[in-house]
C-alpha cells in the first residue's frame, strides 16, 4: 500500500516485481502474488499524466525488496475416530481410517499452504464370547441394552450402540444360544398280569450347527408323589391304577455352560383301569378233557378295548382260523 498523495490530481500506481509490472491503476492498496520463494524487487511507480501516451507531469518511483518463504503447515488438531463414525468429510479429504491428511489452502487468494491433520482410530477389540443355555421359558437377556433372545444363535456379534461407556465407541460380543425342547409320546401295552407304559422321547432341540455335550437320563413317577422315583428306563410296568408321569432329563454343555433341563408328560389313558380288570379276568370251559376232546375257552370280565389276544396252548391246538382277534377259541386236545 502506499500513503495517499497531497495533490488535486489523482496518480495512476505502476506495480512491479523484479522490473515486470503486475497491475496498474488508481487503488493505493494492491495484493500482489510472489511467483516462488526468493527474494524480489517491488516498485511503485506515482504517475500523474498520461504514461502511456508519454505526457507526465509528473511521477515518483519507490521500491524495497521483498523476501518470499513458503508458508509453513498449518497443523490442525488430531482426532480420534470410532470405526463406527468413519468415512468423514474434513475439507478436501475422505477420512476413511488413521493417517495424516493434508489439503492445500491460501491467504489472500495467492499464498498457498497446507493444513495437515492426523487421524487416529480407536481400535476396538473383539468382544467377548457367551454362551447360553435356556430351558423353557427362559430366554437371554442383554443386560446392557435389554434385548431378549430366545432362537438358536451360532457366534452371533451383538452390537452395543455406545453402551459399553458414556461418550465411547461402539462394542460388541458374540453369542451363542441354545433352548433344549423334547417330545415324549407314552404307549400302553398288556404284559402278563401287568400293564406295560412305554416313553417314547425325541430331542427336538435345535442347534444351530454348534458342538455341544449332552448326557441323557429318564425318570418315572407317579403323578401324586412325585419325589418318589418308580423307573429310570424308556418302559415302566405298572400293576396298580395311578397317573403314571415320565421325565425326559437331558443336561446340556455348551461352551463354559452347562444346563439341565427336565420335560415332564404324563399318561392320560383310560385303558389304564386295564390293570383292574386284569384283578378280575377269568378263563372259563371245564377243567378235565379226554384225548381228540374239542374244548371251547372264553373268557369273562375283559374289558371291551382290546387289540389283540394271545392264546397259549400246550398239548392242544387251537381250532380258530384267527385267535388273535378273539376272546373265545375252541381247542382239541391231543396226547403225545
Amino acid at each position: 500500500m502506499v500513503t495517499p498523495q497531497p495533490s488535486l490530481c489523482e496518480p495512476d500506481y505502476v506495480w512491479t516485481i523484479d522490473g515486470f509490472e503486475i497491475k496498474s491503476g488508481p487503488e493505493e492498496r494492491v495484493n500482489l502474488c510472489f511467483p516462488d520463494e526468493g527474494t524480489f524487487s517491488v516498485c511503485v511507480q506515482a504517475v500523474i499524466g498520461n504514461p502511456s501516451s508519454g505526457s507526465i507531469c509528473d511521477e515518483l518511483t519507490k521500491c524495497m525488496n521483498v523476501t518470499v518463504a513458503k508458508k509453513q503447515d498449518e497443523i490442525a488438531k488430531p482426532r480420534i475416530y470410532c470405526p463406527e463414525k468413519l468415512p468423514v468429510q474434513w475439507h478436501c479429504q475422505s477420512i476413511s481410517g488413521p493417517g495424516e491428511y493434508r489439503c492445500p489452502f491460501t491467504i489472500n487468494g495467492c499464498c498457498e499452504y497446507d493444513s495437515v491433520i492426523t487421524i487416529d482410530e480407536v481400535t476396538v477389540q473383539e468382544g467377548p464370547e457367551i454362551w447360553y443355555v435356556g430351558c423353557q421359558g427362559q430366554p437371554y437377556i442383554d443386560p446392557t441394552t435389554g434385548a431378549s433372545y430366545g432362537t438358536c444363535l451360532n457366534h452371533e456379534e451383538i452390537f452395543l450402540r455406545g453402551k459399553s461407556r458414556p461418550y465411547g465407541c461402539d462394542s460388541s460380543y458374540f453369542l451363542s444360544l441354545i433352548f433344549p425342547s423334547s417330545q415324549t409320546e407314552i404307549s400302553l401295552s398288556c404284559q402278563n398280569s401287568t400293564v406295560k407304559l412305554k416313553a417314547n422321547p425325541k430331542i427336538t432341540t435345535e442347534l444351530c450347527g454348534q458342538n455341544i455335550e449332552l448326557s441323557v437320563s429318564y425318570v418315572w413317577y407317579e403323578r401324586q408323589n412325585p419325589n418318589k422315583v418308580i423307573g429310570n428306563d424308556l418302559e415302566l410296568l405298572v400293576s396298580k391304577n395311578s397317573n403314571y408321569c415320565f421325565s425326559h432329563i437331558l443336561n446340556y454343555k455348551l461352551g463354559d455352560q452347562s444346563k439341565v433341563c427336565t420335560f415332564d408328560v404324563c399318561e392320560n389313558f383310560d385303558e389304564l383301569n386295564i390293570v383292574k380288570y386284569l384283578e378280575n379276568i377269568k378263563l372259563c370251559t371245564i377243567t378235565k378233557a379226554c384225548d381228540n376232546d374239542t374244548i371251547d375257552y372264553y373268557l369273562e370280565n375283559f374289558p371291551s378295548k382290546v387289540l389283540k389276544y394271545n392264546w397259549e396252548i400246550n398239548g392242544g391246538q387251537i381250532l380258530n382260523l384267527k385267535p388273535d382277534s378273539s376272546s373265545r377259541v375252541s381247542v382239541i386236545w391231543q396226547k403225545k
